[in-house]
């Protein structure tokens, strides 16, 4: 075959491959993964600004993604043990909790720049953000310690000592009221200041929180006994309790459909069953349906533009359709996590997004076509593995 002709058939072909990596972009979800920093814990996303910030525990750094195309934009250095990450879009500011030195990295979520480090009460461990109120809440287990913040400065403005070690935070910014779990129950405290307000007994070894604004409710999960605590947001007045499984260890509402999603990782404790997740109406709490899932699932999180719900369930992770409940495709990726709040959801563009703990070779994904030159040309370079976590980036449209 002559040298043109050549050249002309494997631009056929080449168009060929092309055409057909398309059409598969358009029928099956694009997944790419990129590589972060060692040991990320923790991610989040400011939709307003299209950044997202993974949390490296072992670089004491986060990475920050842009979102529309994945690629790492800049990576900042933050204190020592950081662990989790809160993002409040109203004030576009991003607050890095460092356990190690007891302190708080306050960042830009536009440019992503250190803007100071602010002295916590105590180690923290978990951040929720209230951008109406202007506040973002701050709990530390160890020191048995709650750290009111502003939402733009940083700056603590409530420090209380708590009864006992908190396990769980959540905010209702309509009723103005925090509500805090420890191993006595459920605390209503005042959203503002974080004063006390009254104590409701729930369920055996309360673990996780979830509330819906809309329709006033309050879902408590209780992991000892297999249930969730269903109480008014207003009065923290008890309205129900329904049994959902073995262990319940994480919730999410979608409040567009009014269904709450509760994750039963029933094999964690030693139970040679699968795990499931549990769909309640929000209103009266009433179990709707049950999907049992191959694994053992840890966490969730839903995208209520889209209606469907994401559980993380070891090497997969399964979508839900947030109406029935029923799992509608399943994901592979290619890393562990560690953390409840290893996803996240971009609803501006309808990506999710999975950090992988421990993944030794985060290699992005490569098009069709250089799949296919890899196949026929073996001694093309390629990419160098890393030792770094990664970050898996979902197209499920």
């Amino acid at each position: 075959m002559r040298r043109k002709e050549l050249f002309v058939a494997l631009s056929v072909l080449v168009l060929v491959v092309s055409a057909f990596g398309v059409q598969q972009a358009r029928t099956t979800p694009m997944a790419r993964t990129v590589a972060v920093g060692q040991l990320p814990t923790s991610i989040a996303v400011d939709n307003h600004t299209g950044r997202a910030f993974v949390v490296n525990a072992a670089d004491t750094t986060v990475s920050v993604l842009d979102l529309g195309n994945g690629a790492v934009l800049r990576v900042v250095k933050v204190g020592l043990g950081a662990t989790s990450v809160a993002v409040d879009e109203a004030t576009q500011r991003v607050f890095v909790l460092n356990s190690g030195d007891r302190s708080i990295s306050v960042l830009d979520s536009r440019s992503g720049d250190l803007l100071h480090t602010v002295a916590a009460g105590g180690s923290p461990e978990h951040a929720i953000v209230a951008p109406l109120l202007n506040r973002v809440y701050v709990i530390s287990a160890q020191d048995a310690l709650l750290d009111v913040l502003d939402g733009r400065s940083g700056a603590v403005l409530h420090s209380l000592q708590l009864e006992d070690a908190p396990t769980a935070i959540a905010v209702d910014e309509r009723t103005k009221h925090l509500y805090l779990l420890d191993r006595q129950g459920l605390h209503i405290l005042n959203a503002e200041n974080g004063a006390p307000l009254s104590r409701q007994a729930v369920g055996f070894y309360p673990l996780a929180l979830a509330v819906d604004q809309q329709r006033g409710r309050v879902f408590v999960i209780n992991g000892g006994d297999g249930s969730v605590s269903i109480l008014d947001s207003r009065s923290g007045a008890l309205l129900r309790t329904t049994v959902v499984g073995i262990h319940p260890v994480a919730a999410a509402i979608d409040e567009s459909t009014g269904h709450v999603f509760i994750v039963d990782g029933a094999g964690n404790v030693g139970a040679v069953l699968p795990g499931s997740v549990h769909m309640l109406d929000a209103v009266t709490g009433r179990l709707l349906a049950t999907t049992r899932l191959t694994g053992n699932p840890d966490g969730l999180v839903v995208d209520e533009r889209s209606s469907h719900v994401f559980v993380d369930v070891g090497d997969t992770i399964a979508m839900l359709d947030a109406q029935t409940g029923a799992v509608i495709r399943a994901f592979a990726v290619a890393g562990v996590r560690i953390a409840y709040d290893a996803m996240a959801v971009d609803t501006s563009t309808g990506h999710v997004l999975v950090i992988n703990t421990f993944n030794p070779n985060p290699i992005a994904a490569e098009p069709p076509l250089i799949q296919w030159a890899r196949h026929w040309l073996p001694w093309l370079p390629r990419p160098i593995p890393s030792n770094n976590g990664s970050v898996t980036i979902l197209n499920v449209g």
